[in-house]
């Protein structure tokens, strides 16, 4: 058996959500005695390299001060709160600043290498899902879409979930970015600064007036800008 509990606020104020969910939680203690998490959602508005990690922490003493001191070594702390729970662990937020995003993994696996220490979040995928589905993650199956309504993970977009799989995969995949429009460029530039991304495209993608580094494989040529890539991906696609 278990309890939910949920709040959502519309007036875009700071509020202490933290103490609304703990109160909310452990009144419904009866319904879930083991253990009890947190899952927040939201517009960040960060800048460009910017994080919010949230970090389970259990409450054996040591255990979050060696967190803290883990963290200081890699990036410096911004806006920290402990969020209770219910259970014997806590939820550890704070925002963080990377010099760039390929450095967002192994930070992450850093800190999961810790005893009694799990990252909760910390990838592009709820970013992604609103970019570019313009959808809202309610939960684990439950996408809130400003078309379809609610939906399940099942129906979100080709092309996000092409973004998911790249983000993720550590097999070196092919992947069909032509299931991709315009939209998910940055994401694939994002995603391939952080590793060798293979695509394939069956048309021309607008990878925006930066500078990048792509190699087309039909040729073995390198481009670094969509001027570039276009004069080439004309002869294929």
């Amino acid at each position: 058996m278990c309890g939910i509990a949920g709040v959502i606020y519309k007036d875009k104020k700071s509020h202490h959500i933290g103490d609304a969910l703990t109160s909310m939680l452990e009144s419904l203690q009866h319904r879930g005695p083991d253990s009890a998490g947190y899952a927040l959602y939201g517009s960040l508005d960060f800048p460009e390299n910017y994080y919010q990690l949230n970090i389970q922490v259990n409450r054996r003493k040591g255990t979050l001060d060696n967190l803290k001191s883990l963290l200081t070594q890699i990036t410096p702390i911004f806006d920290e709160e402990l969020i209770g729970s219910v259970g014997n662990s806590d939820v550890y937020k704070c925002k963080i600043a990377l010099d760039e995003y390929s450095l967002l993994k192994p930070c992450i696996s850093e800190i999961d290498e810790l005893d009694d220490v799990r990252v909760i979040n910390g990838s592009h995928s709820f970013e992604m899902i609103k970019d570019v589905d313009k959808s809202e993650v309610v939960g684990p199956h439950l996408i809130q879409s400003p078309v379809l309504g609610p939906i399940s993970t099942k129906e979100l977009s080709g092309g996000v979930k092409t973004l998911i799989l790249m983000a993720f995969d550590e097999t070196g995949k092919v992947f069909n970015a032509s299931a991709c429009g315009n939209n998910c460029a940055k994401w694939i530039l994002k995603i391939a600064e952080s590793k060798d991304l293979t695509i394939n495209l069956r048309h021309v993608m607008d990878f925006g007036d930066g500078d990048f580094k792509a190699r087309i494989l039909n040729n073995g040529i390198v481009v670094n800008s969509m001027k570039e890539y276009v004069e080439i991906a004309g002869e294929y696609v």
